[in-house]
């Protein structure tokens, strides 16, 4: 393949100038210099003086210059003397130009060759640190380096080209999964082929950050992803489970990430909960704060609640985001359909044994204050005749007989619960004080 070189062109004269005032530098030694770069990835470059040294770059490109060679001329001299300083002035000369020229880079190279090309300055200022390299050559990061923050050299997935800042790495396996959906809500992840250089980027002098909470709470927001809308009817892309699927194991992912504050995994564990991210029983989008989650028995006896679905475990995101829907949860829910429940007692659609055999079972698992059984003997739950009665109008049956039967006692058959369960709840028995 043909290998396209392209030339960056610097000048060093005022520095030449002020070598040639002290030191024995004839006029002729111009302070002229070329980096030829190639459009294929270079292991490493030389340092020519119109023809190649034996001095090799840990640089992806050839400088060539007016460089003073050493003794034997097959190097060049970068030791001591003004010679050095006249070569030294030269390599620093071709860093500024790399620099200057770091917008055309992108074009030149490609996404893979830019990085490459990237890492390879990074590289070599790691091995002037370490003394394998002349200390001249960090001039090359030390130049580029505070550029690349401001530069737009990141490739995204989508295909453009953005400031670091505004691109998005994707860490887990599980988050690179989800890239697809991530892109349909507008978030510009850094293209896959640069995975590689995932290290890199995540350097301060560059800092591309990770992919986080708010990233997909801003998007569903972006693509409009309202609570309530059916899945069938969401933007494209975004209509099957299996993709929602993918976004909450990469939220998951995010939010075991470590080390983050526990001040930051609260504040997203909000925002999830807050988020149109939840799938309910029939199959809409919801925030996870206005669902709930039950057992198959719970959602049969609570048929209007609104629930996650079903095959939603509560072990991950979104299912450990939902509340358990529990006892007091179902005394909310009973107060704020009062009006409801007369109607359906009315119309005969209440599953009165179903309801109360639910409350006792769950009410082994919780207990209950004074004022919330007081709550919920108040509510009408007890079909009487052609209406619904409130357990603090009954009473429980006892040995004490009503000879004018003007007292309500309740049927505990009816309700298909124990005795001692209503006794619990605060249902008294008829006697003779109560009756009177």
């Amino acid at each position: 393949k043909l290998i396209i070189w392209n030339i960056f062109n610097a000048d060093f004269e005022t520095s030449a100038n002020r070598l040639r005032a002290h030191y024995p530098i004839e006029k002729k030694r111009h302070s002229r210099v070329r980096i030829a770069i190639p459009d294929e990835p270079l292991p490493d470059g030389r340092l020519y003086a119109v023809l190649p040294s034996d001095t090799r770059l840990s640089l992806p490109f050839h400088i060539d210059a007016d460089f003073f060679p050493s003794s034997d001329r097959k190097r060049i001299d970068l030791e001591t003397g003004y010679q050095a300083e006249w070569n030294k002035a030269a390599i620093e000369a071709a860093a500024r130009a790399v620099a200057y020229n770091l917008k055309r880079l992108p074009d030149m190279l490609g996404h893979v060759g830019l990085w490459r090309f990237i890492e390879q300055l990074d590289a070599t200022r790691q091995a002037t640190e370490r003394g394998t390299q002349n200390a001249v050559f960090a001039a090359f990061w030390r130049e580029v380096a505070p550029l690349l923050t401001r530069a737009t050299i990141v490739r995204t997935s989508a295909g453009g080209w953005i400031e670091p800042a505004k691109a998005r790495l994707l860490e887990s396996q599980a988050e690179q999964d989800a890239q697809p959906f991530l892109e349909r809500l507008g978030i510009p992840v850094v293209h896959p082929d640069l995975r590689p250089f995932f290290g890199l980027m995540r350097q301060s002098e560059i800092g591309v950050p990770l992919l986080s909470v708010d990233d997909v709470v801003e998007g569903l927001t972006r693509v409009k992803m309202v609570s309530g809308i059916p899945i069938a009817e969401a933007p494209a892309g975004l209509r099957d489970s299996s993709s929602w699927n993918l976004l909450w194991k990469a939220l998951d992912a995010i939010q075991n990430r470590r080390p983050q504050s526990q001040e930051t995994i609260s504040s997203s564990w909000r925002k999830i909960q807050l988020a149109s991210l939840a799938v309910s029983q029939d199959k809409r989008v919801y925030r996870p704060s206005e669902l709930f989650r039950g057992d198959k028995k719970t959602r049969e006896v609570f048929l209007q609640v609104t629930w996650l679905h079903s095959s939603i475990g509560d072990g991950s995101i979104p299912g450990n985001c939902v509340p358990e829907f529990g006892l007091l949860e179902a005394l909310e829910y009973l107060e704020s359909e009062r009006d409801e429940l007369e109607v359906a007692g009315q119309l005969g659609q209440l599953d009165v044994v179903g309801l109360f055999r639910w409350l006792e079972h769950n009410r082994a698992h919780t207990e209950l204050s004074v004022e919330e059984r007081r709550r919920l003997l108040s509510l009408p739950l007890y079909p009487h005749g052609d209406k619904l009665l409130p357990l603090e109008q009954l009473f429980l049956p006892s040995n004490f007989e009503d000879p004018v039967s003007v007292a309500n006692v309740l049927d505990i058959q009816v309700l298909g619960v124990t005795r001692d369960f209503l006794r619990s709840l605060g249902v008294a028995e008829l006697t003779f004080a109560n009756y009177v």
